[in-house]
């Protein structure tokens, strides 16, 4: 039986992480194997760690990308995220798409283990899926909230056509008198908008932080 198409939602997030051929990733919720395939194409030395808390979300993923495994590439288990130890000494970056565990409760712990586990300057990529838009701000503002408490820097990324909506929080080493900023990147129409309220002591957007790869300057 062949397996099923790659849905073009799964290859914009993919794109838009850039994955590098020495990155070591983590991606939590590997479900049919899709995001792990198209992770895998693009490294050579480094490797994948996915994890899904289902049995059958593991099983599709090995199947999917047996040669992967098979070469080493590819680590599959199945654990739940708040008792991952990584196989790695630290990641470049961690990717999960429709995983709702960073908006529907607090998530403390499973944050803190990922900036641990980041690089500085390694990211955290979040996609949802946007075919509910009455669910996207309660998203965004919850899981944004959630991971700038935990010291990361949140950028929002979103594609109309699929409609696709992502957090990218990278670890950046701490600076002084600097606070978390929020930036929405609209990736279909090319503009940066700074939603940070004044009073809340954020800060200006600084030209030095580059925006996630997908943004063009307005």
């Amino acid at each position: 039986m062949p397996l099923p198409q790659i849905p073009p939602r799964i290859r914009w997030a993919v794109d838009l992480m850039d994955v590098q051929p020495n990155d070591n990733i983590l991606e939590i919720g590997c479900g049919p194997g899709h995001g792990a395939e198209l992770i895998c194409q693009r490294l050579q030395t480094g490797k994948l760690f996915a994890i899904d808390r289902s049995e059958s979300g593991v099983d599709r993923t090995k199947r999917r990308c047996q040669q992967y495994v098979d070469s080493g590439r590819l680590t599959v288990r199945q654990i739940d995220l708040a008792t991952l130890r990584v196989p790695v000494k630290r990641l470049t970056k961690v990717f999960a798409f429709n995983v709702n565990l960073f908006w529907v409760r607090e998530a403390r712990d499973e944050i803190a283990l990922l900036h641990e586990r980041l690089l500085p300057g390694g990211a955290l990529y979040l996609f949802y899926e946007a075919t509910q838009p009455e669910l996207v701000p309660a998203i965004l503002k919850k899981a944004s909230d959630s991971l700038t408490q935990a010291g990361f820097r949140v950028s929002v990324v979103e594609q109309k056509a699929p409609p696709v909506v992502g957090l990218v929080a990278k670890r950046w080493p701490p600076r002084r008198g600097r606070s978390a900023l929020m930036v929405v990147e609209q990736v279909s129409t090319g503009s940066t908008t700074d939603v940070s309220k004044p009073g809340e002591g954020r800060g200006n957007l600084n030209p030095e932080d580059p925006p996630p790869r997908g943004s063009r300057a307005g």
